[in-house]
């Protein structure tokens, strides 16, 4: 099979991943609690969390404990949710309802970013120039594959916090943009903001609360400069 034929096999069965087939309809807000929530609804959950490529979450078992909690909160921040690791009806109806086919199309990039264990790459640190820096000053820390750059963290340093940024490769013309800001240094009691991106070549888009929302490409300035200092010496 030709390399070609290869990719298209590979994205439509991550389409495929990215489309649930079979759901039921939403019954309850579904949160970590004493005692522990378990059912089918919750199985359905896990289910849908595994196709979209949240192997840390171990097996469906249909009980809703810490691990599932952590994987729901990571995905409400890539959906543009507020990530408080509950699974309500909102949040439900965007992972199992008919989407428009801009958000079947991240789904189907959400799937293809979790396979890869981008902690695992080999890393390279770049320090931004004070002149393209904040006044705390920045850095990005690159990860690299194989098959090139999968992932792209850069933060910055303010007076009263600072930004993370991470930039993820889907392909050469597809990137996931996932900004995370602290409001405070306090690390026991942080004030965050999460703000999620869709990037391709035909439009960018913000994911808020399982929608997506038309930005201009320009004013993500972060991608660019994230771009420009990947061949600067480390």
């Amino acid at each position: 099979m030709s390399n070609r034929a290869k990719a298209a096999v590979l994205a439509f069965l991550l389409c495929a991943l990215a489309i649930p087939c079979i759901s039921q309809d939403f019954k309850r807000t579904l949160e970590l609690s004493s005692p522990r929530m378990n059912g089918s609804d919750v199985k359905e959950v896990q289910k849908r969390l595994l196709n979209l490529g949240f192997s840390e979450i171990g097996e469906a078992d249909g009980w809703y404990g810490p691990l599932t909690k952590g994987v729901v909160e990571r995905l409400q921040i890539f959906l543009g949710f507020s990530p408080d690791g509950k699974v309500d009806s909102r949040l439900w109806d965007s992972i199992f309802k008919k989407a428009d086919s801009i958000v079947v199309d991240y789904l189907s990039a959400l799937a293809n970013l979790n396979m890869v264990n981008h902690k695992s790459l080999p890393q390279r640190l770049v320090q931004v120039p004070s002149e393209l820096s904040g006044p705390g000053g920045a850095q990005i820390v690159y990860y690299e594959g194989k098959s090139g750059l999968k992932l792209a963290v850069h933060t910055g340093y303010g007076d009263i916090g600072y930004v993370e940024s991470s930039l993820y490769f889907i392909d050469r013309q597809i990137y996931v943009l996932v900004r995370k800001s602290y409001y405070n240094m306090d690390p026991q009691n942080p004030l965050m903001d999460y703000q999620t991106f869709f990037c391709r070549s035909n439009g960018s888009f913000e994911l808020k609360e399982g929608k997506a929302f038309t930005v201009e490409y320009s004013s993500l300035v972060t991608i660019k400069l994230i771009l420009d200092m990947m061949d600067r010496p480390h």
